[in-house]
């Protein structure tokens, strides 16, 4: 059995079997798609949407958006012998989530922003999706202008 910490909970894992707060569950997994996942728990069936976001990872199911924090044995060894836990990592850039228009950018380089200030409104399929701060920064280089075209995965800022 493989040992993780799953949002600081002891789990073993197995190829068949978790014990996740010394309770046994069967489970069968399934990769469907890049983000997709099926889950039989103890009988039960999930499908589950996951997404890796700057650093983070999540997986959104009923309409809900967990941020999961897994370690295994060789994450949690590191760290002990680093002396603790490493602070969070955070991306140093925004990319395009999707292709799409710059509609407007909220920001100007050299500014501090906060953790969910909005950066900049980008259209896309006739939706205007704003791209958010994940992380208390300062705005070193913007790589983008208002009405520029952009690609998905194209950087569009850079953080100090």
């Amino acid at each position: 059995m493989e040992k993780f910490l799953i949002n600081s909970k002891n789990i073993l894992l197995n190829e068949s079997e978790i014990i996740f707060d010394d309770e046994k569950f069967s489970y069968e997994f399934q990769k469907l798609s890049e983000n997709l996942n099926f889950i039989r728990v103890n009988g039960y069936n999930f499908i589950l949407n996951s997404e890796n976001e700057n650093g983070s990872f999540y997986i959104n199911y009923n309409g809900k958006k967990f941020e999961v924090d897994c370690k295994n044995s060789r994450d949690l060894i590191r760290e002990k012998l680093q002396g603790g836990e490493n602070k969070k990592k955070y991306s140093q850039e925004i990319k395009s989530p999707m292709p799409g228009a710059i509609v407007k950018i909220t920001v100007e380089e050299g500014v501090e922003i906060k953790k969910g200030d909005v950066l900049l409104v980008l259209e896309a399929m006739k939706m205007e999706n704003e791209i958010k701060a994940t992380h208390d920064c300062k705005v070193k280089k913007i790589l983008v202008n208002a009405k520029d075209n952009v690609e998905k995965g194209q950087v569009l800022i850079i953080f100090e």
